[in-house]
């Protein structure tokens, strides 16, 4: 049985880099899955650098991760069209967007059903936010062994 501290994803779990992706204002209880992926994959009002990193993104919903995509590229907004949505090319303007597919099963259920609720200050806004996996935290600095996730955030977790 998972208790609550092993549903919280903390900061050490992450060692890939990934970015999560809060779809909490786009989300319906009777989406497809391929609403879902269109729903995560773009718009947002982002720089391609903030996140061209990551290998994959969470869309999150409530604190909580649904899914988990392998990513192929980050384009400017409207780039690729959507089935599943109707974008008006002015509010593409400075967006980007993903391409990808689901994540391999060992990724999905590594980070399917966890809370990231720990990885944000309260009251952060912004939808999408980048976390950088083992590797690119060593070459910042930020040691292995550390386990306190708020020390890991405070020191070097980028807040793009």
């Amino acid at each position: 049985m998972c208790t609550e501290k092993q549903l919280l994803l903390r900061p050490e779990d992450i060692t890939e880099n990934i970015v999560i992706i809060k779809i909490n204002q786009l989300y319906r209880t009777d989406m497809t899955d391929l609403e879902l992926y269109e729903t995560t994959r773009g718009i947002w009002r982002r720089k391609i650098e903030s996140v061209q990193d990551a290998e994959y993104a969470l869309a999150v919903l409530k604190g909580k991760v649904i899914e988990v995509y392998s990513l192929n590229g980050w384009y400017p907004a409207g780039t690729f069209p959507m089935e599943t949505r109707k974008l008006d090319p002015e509010r593409c303007k400075n967006r980007i967007e993903f391409t990808g597919q689901l994540a391999p099963e060992e990724i999905r259920r590594k980070y399917i059903g966890k809370s990231v609720a720990g990885l944000f200050k309260f009251g952060e806004a912004s939808p999408v936010k980048f976390f950088p996996g083992m590797e690119m935290r060593d070459l910042r600095g930020v040691a292995k062994t550390t386990s306190d996730p708020e020390e890991i955030l405070k020191k070097k977790l980028i807040e793009l």
